[in-house]
């Protein structure tokens, strides 16, 4: 296992296996320990002969970020595993207080992104008014542009964070 951490969770341990090789508390990246299609498929393989083969008195999670690539084998209802970002999930990104402007007489503090392991791309503002409320507004054709690539097959992997990487860099 390239990338892994254990969660405690009521009722015992759960061990939480991630694909990225990227630490959001100290902005590292590690893409030499990003896992490639081949072990991600290797990754569902093992984890399938675990889960006939051992008797487990504690639960296995894998983070959506593994994508599709070969868990099948889990035999998962369809729409496990599939990401949600942009869609139902986002990321709010703070941004610095001396990098911040103004928009509409309100400050951005903060960025929605689609994709929560590689903050792109951006989908609106988290803004802070003058009487101090929080509002998020998003940018409705940068969400259409990423639902159409997810739609058009532009993004081919249930987890597309690679090739929003690929596609920003």
């Amino acid at each position: 296992m390239k990338s892994g951490k254990q969660s405690e969770q009521p009722g015992g341990m759960i061990p939480i296996w991630k694909c990225w090789g990227y630490s959001r508390s100290t902005n590292i990246k590690f893409e030499e320990l990003e896992l490639s299609k081949d072990d991600r498929i290797n990754f569902f393989n093992n984890i399938k002969w675990i889960h006939d083969n051992i008797k487990l008195s504690y639960q296995l999670g894998i983070s959506e970020d593994f994508g599709d690539d070969g868990y099948e084998v889990l035999n998962y209802p369809e729409n496990v595993g599939i990401c949600k970002a942009g869609l139902q999930l986002f990321a709010l990104i703070p941004i610095e207080k001396h990098k911040r402007k103004m928009l509409n007489h309100k400050e951005i503090i903060g960025i929605v992104t689609g994709c929560v392991n590689v903050f792109k791309p951006e989908l609106g503002y988290l803004l802070k008014t003058d009487s101090g409320n929080y509002e998020l507004e998003f940018n409705h054709n940068e969400i259409e542009k990423l639902q159409n690539k997810r739609l058009n097959n532009t993004y081919k992997n249930a987890c597309f964070a690679s090739e929003i990487r690929r596609e920003h860099k």
